[in-house]
């Protein structure tokens, strides 16, 4: 994301911290990028227009953003959301529109922002459980943030060294992303990041936590599972990556990821134990713990990780 893809709360009185909303006010509260103090953005006007151009009601920086880029209306007790013509279109819940009808909780992406619009009805208890999310999803692409996934790697840890049931985490980025963003601009690459996740998601179970680990690259946290299974996970979401190409401004392009693999188990003396440890970490200081610790897992799977990245890429070590 480029620097100077940010957004500005023109009208400042318009924000508050969803505590004093006026019955019948629907707003606004960006979830992309994270801004957990910029609060709720009243829809004031009618329409309200979203733009690039100082005289919006809401004035959002970037090239990806029009001058006049959407509007909101209200009109027959609903509110609609139209796109003005923009260059880059307007996306409810990622679909492109002309003008549709908001509902509670869609995702509204204008250029590289997202908000999420939150109806008039009951807005304060929808504020509060949005900066939940906000807190433990990545507001891009939807999967868990890096501080949520860490706390539950630190319980699962503790579980698999009480219940002696494996446990393992899949590491994975997208290759050669800078390139990507180059070609085909951050638009299509941020769409990809999110079709991407949508795609990992399918071949995951719901005891599975996926998150965001940073930029393009994700860790997948995979309990009771030993390392052979991991493996052929890995496989699977590898593949499904490539499997179809995913669509840019002007032509469609490839993704590919390479995976890396680490897995822990519980040993006859009663130890947690790396199953195919990286030969790079024989020596480091973290191993002469009699447990395998947090921090062992995580370089564990970094390493295999690049070692799938430096072998050629798109495979799984």
């Amino acid at each position: 994301m480029t620097t100077n893809e940010t957004s500005t709360l023109r009208k400042l009185d318009n924000v508050n911290d969803g505590s004093h909303v006026p019955q019948g006010q629907a707003c606004l509260v960006q979830i992309y990028p994270l801004e957990l103090n910029a609060g709720l953005l009243k829809i004031s006007e009618n329409p309200f227009i979203i733009g690039r151009g100082r005289q919006c009601g809401l004035t959002l920086e970037g090239d990806s953003v029009s001058r006049k880029h959407c509007a909101i209306h209200f009109r027959d007790d609903a509110y609609f959301i139209r796109d003005l013509q923009s260059t880059n279109g307007t996306f409810v819940n990622d679909q492109a529109n002309d003008e549709v009808r908001l509902r509670a909780g869609d995702r509204i992406r204008i250029g590289n922002q997202i908000f999420k619009f939150l109806s008039a009805d009951h807005i304060e208890a929808e504020y509060h459980e949005t900066t939940y999310a906000m807190m433990t999803r990545d507001g891009l692409t939807g999967a868990f943030t890096r501080r949520y996934f860490e706390e539950a790697l630190r319980r699962d840890l503790a579980r698999s060294k009480r219940s002696g049931q494996p446990l393992s985490l899949m590491m994975f980025d997208v290759d050669q992303f800078k390139t990507i963003n180059d070609q085909f601009g951050h638009l299509a690459a941020d769409r990809a990041l999110i079709d991407l996740t949508r795609r990992i998601l399918t071949i995951l179970s719901t005891d599975h936590i996926m998150a965001r680990f940073g930029g393009d690259e994700f860790i997948v946290l995979l309990s009771d599972t030993n390392y052979r299974e991991a493996q052929e996970i890995a496989e699977i979401c590898r593949a499904v990556a490539e499997l179809d190409t995913f669509g840019g401004v002007c032509r469609e392009f490839s993704v590919t990821i390479s995976v890396g693999v680490a897995a822990a188990f519980l040993s006859e003396d009663g130890n947690l134990v790396l199953d195919s440890p990286h030969p790079s970490l024989d020596n480091a200081p973290m191993f002469n713990q009699s447990d395998v610790s947090f921090e062992t897992l995580l370089a564990c799977v970094d390493a295999w990780m690049y070692e799938a990245k430096s072998d050629g890429r798109n495979r799984v070590r």
